[in-house]
């Protein structure tokens, strides 16, 4: 199968972590003819415990905890076409917290466009919320952000 064949498609997800203004951990729903993708894919395992559970309003014990841990994989994700102009953590910290914003207030569930897997095993990806903002464009009005395709 020609990577051509399934790129770019969407898949929703939830957002689980953010490293900076570029990668991502993403729980996402890919699409059953993205499976044979899946052993190239950089991925991890993380734990949670379901907040809807009825028990979990009346307070949280070990024994609860342990007894209603669940585990989750995330897909190790990169924006497409985004990349940080200088390394300066301190001046670019102002633009993770932008893209932490934007993604928490969407309660970090999100819909992206994956375009390929990079050779580091990461989805190349492009990330809208329920508002309809994609992190790429809005990202790429800034002038420490350099947009390359």
């Amino acid at each position: 199968m020609s990577s051509h064949q399934i790129f770019p498609f969407f898949a929703e997800g939830f957002v689980v972590n953010i490293h900076d203004c570029v990668n991502y951990d993403i729980d996402l729903n890919l699409p059953p003819a993205a499976s044979s993708y899946l052993s190239f894919i950089n991925r991890s395992n993380y734990e949670y415990v379901p907040i809807g559970l009825p028990e979990y309003n009346s307070g949280i014990s070990d024994d609860y905890l342990q007894q209603n841990v669940r585990i989750g994989s995330t897909f190790k994700c990169r924006l497409y076409g985004i990349s940080l102009n200088g390394k300066n953590e301190s001046k670019n910290l102002d633009i993770i917290m932008q893209c932490r914003r934007i993604i928490h207030n969407a309660n970090s569930r999100v819909k992206c466009r994956v375009y390929s897997v990079d050779k580091y095993g990461r989805l190349m990806i492009d990330i809208e919320t329920s508002d309809v903002i994609s992190i790429c464009s809005y990202l790429s009005r800034d002038s420490r952000i350099k947009r390359y395709r």
